[in-house]
């Protein structure tokens, strides 16, 4: 990708140049001339960690999870996350990600009563507790966070 560079402008404006807006390497780590860091929040942080992992973001309707097992996916920064109605009827989000390999445990929308990993089969409630992980009884791994993280 070819390196942001400002516009032709007077030396006094706070102009940048359209590849600021749309270069991936300014949204991951954030612009690197001296012209570019003076409109960054955070020297080390990029883009996406200033616009993402600030402030709330907005990443379902409560009408788009009616029932209680309904649950729809979404990226948010590269984060996958599960929005589901829990058997109570509260909204909540957490990762997408198997605790054990990493593996997605749910994608798009629909209903369901647990979520399993494809992998390992590792079950999971609707709140991300962990409910079993076969072949797993008596290890440490069983030991370490058993909650899937909620966001």
């Amino acid at each position: 990708m070819a390196k942001p560079t400002p516009v032709d402008t007077p030396a006094s404006s706070r102009a940048v140049g359209i590849s600021y807006y749309t270069s991936e390497a300014v949204f991951r780590n954030g612009g690197s001339s001296a012209k570019h860091k003076k409109h960054r929040h955070n020297e080390s942080a990029g883009l996406q960690q200033t616009i993402f992992r600030r402030e709330w973001v907005c990443v379902a309707r409560e009408e788009q999870v009616p029932n209680s097992g309904d649950y729809r996916t979404v990226d948010v920064a590269g984060q996958p996350i599960i929005v589901v109605r829990l058997e109570s009827g509260a909204i909540h989000a957490m990762s997408a990600i198997c605790l054990h390999r990493s593996m997605p445990i749910a994608e798009g929308c629909g209903n369901a009563a647990t979520f399993q990993c494809p992998y390992h089969r590792w079950k999971y409630r609707l709140n991300g507790e962990l409910i079993s992980a076969p072949y797993m009884e008596g290890t440490d791994a069983l030991q370490q966070q058993k909650t899937l993280p909620a966001v």
